[in-house]
């Protein structure tokens, strides 16, 4: 069993060997959240036309803001609202507890590992990581963006889950 190598939250440098992996920088971490989201609004999109989420999503026209907002005051897209955080923290957990990664972060060539020791998260880390990351996505984006916030840029689902993003 050899033992991954330390993670190096600020990259290569004369005191840390090329060898040592490094964190993934922001904007492929950022690409690979564009691939996740197109990737999960095709197969929501495909749940919502099909008429699964009822008549309303099925119906709706979402080009026309004002029937958006009434449906959106009236609670009619509630249940599917729901269902795409339901489906975005499923997918996330199942991707990372499979593959260490998710789709999006398998095109941009990263992966999540523990941020103590490099080696892969236990299954809790990888759900506490989605909860945390889409939870915050409801609130501002928060998952999105304090990764800039963040003097190793990580995000708060990494730093709550003791796991960052690495370049493979």
């Amino acid at each position: 069993d050899t033992k991954p190598p330390p993670v190096n939250p600020r990259g290569p440098t004369a005191a840390t060997p090329e060898e040592e992996v490094t964190v993934a920088p922001l904007m492929r971490r950022l690409g690979s959240s564009i691939v996740d989201a197109i990737l999960l609004f095709a197969v929501f999109l495909v749940i919502a036309i099909t008429g699964v989420l009822g008549d309303v999503w099925a119906n709706m026209n979402f080009f026309e803001p004002d029937e958006v907002g009434q449906a959106l005051v009236q609670g009619k897209l509630t249940v599917g609202l729901f269902a795409g955080f339901l489906l975005a923290t499923v997918y996330s957990i199942v991707c990372h507890l499979a593959l260490g990664r998710s789709l999006g972060k398998l095109l941009m060539g990263t992966e999540v590992v523990r941020s103590k020791d490099g080696g892969k998260p236990e299954a809790s880390q990888f759900i506490l990581r989605s909860l945390v990351s889409v939870v915050g996505s409801l609130f501002a984006g928060l998952a999105v963006f304090s990764p800039l916030l963040s003097a190793k840029s990580r995000g708060i689902h990494d730093v709550l889950s003791g796991t960052t993003v690495i370049r493979r």
